[in-house]
């Protein structure tokens, strides 16, 4: 969803509204984050219009914006990558990396663990 929402940013917006050249990476950036953005409380609305229950779509909602925010979080750090220095970023990347392997190892041993 982010690379769609950038993409139709960049179509739509160069029809030359905009002769900033600055301003218009700026919009690209900011639909690039929107759509990194967890779903909107309009789905608990859905959810109890069409008698779905409410409590585990809510919560679900809860859940998925907790763990959304890291996810937010470096999609705006990657925003700033072109012009960061290279030698700094390689060793970032490979950090986050390493975090995020960790955690999915902890989520794959939980869930082999369950069946």
């Amino acid at each position: 969803m982010p690379l769609i929402c950038k993409d139709m940013v960049d179509l739509l917006d160069s029809t030359g509204y905009n002769s900033s050249s600055l301003n218009h990476s700026s919009l690209s950036n900011y639909a690039f984050l929107y759509g990194v953005f967890p779903t909107a409380p309009s789905v608990a609305i859905y959810a109890s219009q069409y008698n779905m229950e409410l409590e585990v779509v809510t919560s679900g909602m809860v859940i998925s914006t907790f763990l959304s925010a890291p996810i937010m979080y470096v999609s705006a750090w990657l925003l700033t990558i072109p012009w960061m220095d290279p030698k700094p970023l390689v060793t970032e990347l490979q950090n986050v990396s390493f975090n995020i392997s960790i955690v999915s190892l902890v989520a794959v041993v939980r869930v082999l663990s369950i069946y």
